[in-house]
């Protein structure tokens, strides 16, 4: 009898609900925010893929606004409205921007010589980079500065080059 009564109190105990996971309609709660996430990374690789392969429309105009930049340089240059520092600068980001590289290193485009590639940017490293204290100096001591100016030859081999590369899309 004693039994019974301890069984008779354990008839109000309910048992456990069922899992979620167990069910057929649970399979959404886990598909649904995987299904998001990645169609999300689709998304997000394909955007930055066309990001980097640029119009052939873009990479002419880029070109042809690096050309009208460099001739406005070479010409503010010539007037010595810009020191060799500044010019220098503005010169190896045109060149940069408008041969389409993410940075200027010495392994150059496929079509400039190489030799003359390492000269410039040698030239233009050493104008880029100098001690600007000689140029302070020299405005009280000119002797003191070197005469040597960054020479004109390397605006003509950026216009070549940036004309060289503008003739290969068109072909």
């Amino acid at each position: 009898m004693k039994s019974d009564a301890a069984l008779a109190r354990l008839a109000d105990i309910l048992p456990p609900p069922v899992p979620i996971a167990a069910s057929v309609d649970s399979a959404w709660i886990v598909a649904a925010p995987f299904s998001i996430l990645l169609l999300a990374g689709v998304i997000y690789a394909w955007r930055r893929r066309q990001r980097r392969i640029e119009a052939p429309d873009t990479r002419r105009q880029s070109r042809a606004a690096a050309l009208e930049q460099l001739h406005a340089l070479k010409t503010s240059w010539l007037a010595q409205q810009l020191s060799e520092h500044d010019a220098a600068y503005r010169l190896a980001a045109i060149l940069r921007r408008g041969l389409g590289l993410h940075q200027l290193r010495n392994s150059m485009p496929r079509e400039i010589d190489a030799l003359t590639w390492q000269k410039t940017l040698t030239l233009l490293d050493h104008w880029r980079y100098r001690d600007d204290s000689r140029a302070k100096i020299g405005a009280s001591h000119p002797q003191v500065v070197d005469s040597q100016r960054l020479p004109a030859s390397v605006f003509e081999h950026a216009e070549q080059w940036l004309n060289a590369h503008r003739e290969d899309e068109h072909v």
